[in-house]
């Protein structure tokens, strides 16, 4: 949202002045005029409100979580709708977000108040857990500290209302790439463990100063999140000891069996990871407790990781293609990080003879073999190079990674999922894209090809029945 509306006034709220922006939102300063006091209201980006349902399930979805009493969520106060504009109106939490503090502190956030907020947002969390609600979209920007470093958890559900929004251009949002859990990538069954992992990145950050997966592709964080090991916290920072890096591995366990199993369960081993380790030097943390002002020198994160923090995912329909979106208004080909001002510039970039799809053939190519029949799978894939545990287990460099399948595809009804990596087709290697449409040809419409693909490290087999599509589509 790029149109500042303070000074305007939403019923009995007056907008004074902007204290956050976030891709599909913005939070003001408000003052609520009918009893004098000062509040904070997130106003949804009108692109979101226009589309089909998105108003109603808005709407549904903040009766809901209005209803969540706890002193370390952010309570709704009220909601509505003025003009194009759909808000919240929450309670205003003066200390600003943890992503302002990390950004402040780098590597040296102290280790005692990462303790304090683990402790406050996994009691926040449980009670959410216990009432059946899941946050989905846990990360530093949605964790706000007050004066006292009181942390507050905020924007329950609202990754959950845009992802289940249908209709509109950009009709899927799936969280911010960093810190989502593998099986969010995956479109499988989302749960409380979801937001552990999520919580166990926010820990990462905390310890290290940086993320566990930092590349600038929505793309290869998928892949990362999915497929590579979590580099230990004591990689970034050797001053952390091996319980502490136990206990976030734990967390960032691809598998949710393999994590634990409660927030508080989480919560519980890191604080008492954190106590051994202070007991063992009492004056380093003694200073740790002191130091939280933020006073002190310390090493600013770097650009990437500051953008990532800030990023979502948006999958456009039409076209099966999916675009990084720091703001509702600027969006980005991951292809050729070329920035469109609106989904019409992207649709006209589509028909440019200059463009080039993922599967490495020219789009001028594709249109004019648009009759042309061929087999179908369903898929959308890019090569990538396989971690080196993997590919000596499976003695293959690479594989194709799945970065969008088609919900009614031969592929879909076989189980796979968008994040799957397949190594074979028929037996064939799949090392680049030119091999998968190499087995797609035309020879193959109705028949059956066996599919070889790794999930979580562990090889799997599907078999899918081939139909045939024009060559235009955007999936082979």
């Amino acid at each position: 949202m790029a149109t500042d509306l303070s000074g305007q006034i939403f019923g009995h709220y007056k907008l004074q002045e902007i204290l956050g922006t976030g891709g599909m939102s913005l939070v003001y300063r408000a003052r609520q005029t009918n009893i004098d006091r000062d509040v904070a209201i997130k106003i949804m980006a009108p692109a979101l409100s226009s589309q089909q349902n998105f108003a109603r399930r808005f709407k549904q979805e903040a009766e809901v979580f209005a209803k969540l009493e706890h002193p370390h969520i952010v309570p709704i106060y009220d909601y509505d709708q003025h003009e194009k504009y759909l808000y919240l109106v929450l309670r205003l939490i003066p200390g600003g977000s943890l992503t302002e503090r990390l950004d402040k502190e780098g590597k040296d956030f102290p280790l005692a108040l990462a303790a304090k907020i683990v402790e406050q947002v996994a009691d926040g969390l449980a009670y959410a857990h216990e009432n059946k609600i899941i946050h989905r979209d846990l990360k530093p920007g949605n964790i706000l500290l007050d004066n006292d470093d009181n942390a507050y958890i905020m924007d329950f559900g609202i990754a959950k209302v845009i992802t289940e929004t249908k209709g509109g251009a950009m009709s899927a949002l799936l969280g911010t790439p960093a810190y989502i859990a593998p099986e969010q990538w995956q479109s499988g069954i989302i749960d409380a463990r979801a937001d552990i992992y999520s919580l166990g990145v926010v820990v990462y950050r905390m310890l290290t100063g940086e993320l566990p997966f930092s590349n600038a592709s929505p793309f290869y964080l998928m892949y990362s999140h999915l497929h590579e090991a979590t580099p230990h916290p004591s990689h970034h920072k050797d001053t952390i000891p091996p319980a502490i890096d136990d206990v976030v591995l734990k967390a960032l366990a691809k598998r949710p069996d393999e994590r634990y199993q409660s927030v508080k369960e989480f919560a519980t081993a890191f604080t008492n990871a954190v106590k051994e380790h202070s007991a063992s030097k009492p004056e380093a943390d003694t200073q740790a407790l002191l130091d939280t002002s933020g006073r002190r020198a310390f090493r600013p994160e770097s650009k990437r990781d500051s953008r990532l923090d800030k990023l979502w995912v948006a999958l456009e329909r039409n076209t099966g293609h999916m675009y990084v979106t720091p703001d509702v208004d600027e969006l980005f080909d991951v292809k050729s990080d070329r920035q469109f001002k609106g989904m019409e510039d992207i649709f006209d970039e589509l028909e440019r003879p200059s463009s080039s799809s993922y599967n490495t053939r020219r789009l001028s190519d594709l249109l004019e073999q648009i009759k042309k029949e061929q087999s179908f799978l369903g898929i959308k894939a890019q090569r990538v190079k396989l971690p080196q545990g993997i590919a000596e287990k499976f003695d293959r460099e690479s594989g194709l990674l799945v970065i969008a399948i088609d919900p009614d595809s031969p592929a879909a009804s076989a189980g796979l999922f968008m994040g799957d990596l397949i190594i074979n087709l028929d037996g064939e290697p799949m090392k680049h894209q030119d091999d998968l449409i190499s087995v797609l040809d035309d020879t193959r419409i109705d028949k059956s090809v066996q599919i070889d693909y790794l999930r979580t490290g562990e090889l799997h087999k599907a078999a899918a029945t081939l139909v045939k599509r024009h060559m235009g589509k955007s999936t082979l």
